[in-house]
């Protein structure tokens, strides 16, 4: 399963970060994603970067880390028998980790920041970390945390440092979201953050239209802040990561519907096609239908085809992909926005759709928040690529990249 799962990352590169090589997000990615993995009977890195005579992508084994002179961070690892050092931010994190998810780290501290005074204030939210790790009768303790968020629904002692690492990361999103004036309200009133996780809403009629159907869908909405018993009403978040992580990787039908979507909203608020008459702009969101319908098929048909029909297919689609967002440029910032607030797929002001999009970050790439009317939506143009790689009867997908 490691192999499959490493192999699926490699072939499809997304998702994969890289480690900080310095300072204390360097200590705290070393405990989380290096030290759980010394001496492994397999490799457990790959490289991002080529070190010497070791290639991008080479994967590694990592033996011990050591902090040289100038203060970087780096990692004794063995390549085909042979053992080097190289600097831990020439390091993917590994596929599997004993991780603790970001979302429930968010939850846990707000809560806590929130109901003691806390939350707006950076330093006094690390504080209480640092007294978690050594009281155990507070309340952040890693004994007193249910095992929701924890990799495999368990919670372990090689679990820990993941869990404190993650509370660490959570700190300056949760500051940057408290201080803001729409944030006001659910700070004095004391509102609590709730995972959404894996819950499902009703879907909108367009995208039933649009062949996308089934029992609901699952929440864009990542964590709800709100009154206790009454969090889908209030505020609700999309929490991305940045550099390469996902933002959503849809099927043939729901890539159809998020496409059909972008043109209405493009036509309806970009300045340079707001201004077309009805008919021009039914012209317009025809065209880009028909478009896709001619993606789409190719994504289908790969259902039956082989792995190598399919590479060819994923060729064949990026070509007409090119042609389609080339005519179009505006398009893909429509595309990424409903990607992160779901707006067309349940309905703006839907309990299931954000309102708030938080890109995490720390130090010089600090947290972001903004309301989904506020966000810069342009990014990584949307491409097809293989589904699932396990399965002959999966179909392409369309990815998009934040």
């Amino acid at each position: 399963m490691l192999r499959f799962k490493r192999f699926l990352y490699e072939a499809l590169d997304i998702g994969r970060q890289k480690l900080a090589g310095s300072g204390d997000t360097g200590k705290r990615h070393i405990a989380k994603y290096i030290a759980p993995h010394y001496n492994a009977a397999e490799p457990t890195h790959t490289l991002a970067t080529k070190h010497g005579d070791i290639p991008a992508g080479a994967q590694v084994t990592v033996h011990d880390t050591f902090q040289n002179e100038k203060g970087k961070y780096h990692a004794t690892v063995t390549h085909n028998g042979k053992v080097t050092n190289v600097p831990i931010s020439k390091i993917h994190k590994p596929i599997t980790s004993y991780s603790y998810n970001d979302e429930h780290a968010f939850k846990e501290l707000w809560n806590h920041g929130v109901m003691h005074g806390s939350v707006k204030s950076v330093d006094k939210l690390r504080e209480e970390i640092q007294k978690a790790r050594t009281d155990k009768k507070h309340p952040l303790h890693f004994d007193n945390v249910g095992t929701g968020g924890f990799q495999g629904g368990k919670k372990t002692e090689q679990h820990k440092e993941a869990y404190y690492s993650e509370l660490h990361d959570a700190v300056d999103s949760i500051a940057s979201a408290a201080n803001r004036k729409d944030f006001k309200k659910a700070v004095a009133e004391k509102h609590l953050a709730k995972v959404m996780g894996g819950e499902r809403g009703e879907i909108t009629e367009h995208w039933k239209k649009h062949g996308a159907t089934g029992q609901g869908a699952v929440s864009k909405a990542d964590v709800a802040i709100g009154k206790e018993g009454e969090e889908h009403n209030g505020i609700l978040m999309s929490m991305k990561k940045g550099g390469g992580s996902q933002l959503a990787s849809p099927a043939p039908a729901e890539a159809h519907a998020m496409h059909n979507w972008a043109a209405k909203t493009m036509l309806d608020e970009h300045p340079m096609y707001a201004k077309l008459n009805d008919r021009e702009k039914k012209k317009i969101s025809d065209d880009i239908h028909n478009k896709f319908s001619s993606i789409r098929d190719i994504m289908e048909n790969a259902r039956t085809q082989t792995r190598d029909e399919k590479k060819k297919g994923v060729t064949e689609a990026n070509k007409l992909m090119d042609e389609l967002h080339g005519t179009y440029p505006h398009l893909n910032e429509h595309l990424r926005r409903e990607a992160m607030t779901g707006h067309g797929k349940f309905g703006e002001g839907s309990a299931h759709a954000a309102s708030h999009i938080l890109v995490g970050g720390q130090g010089k790439n600090a947290a972001s928040i903004r309301h989904v009317r506020d966000v810069d939506h342009s990014g990584s143009r949307a491409f097809i690529s293989l589904g699932k790689l396990g399965k002959e009867t999966d179909p392409l997908v369309m990815r998009l990249l934040s």
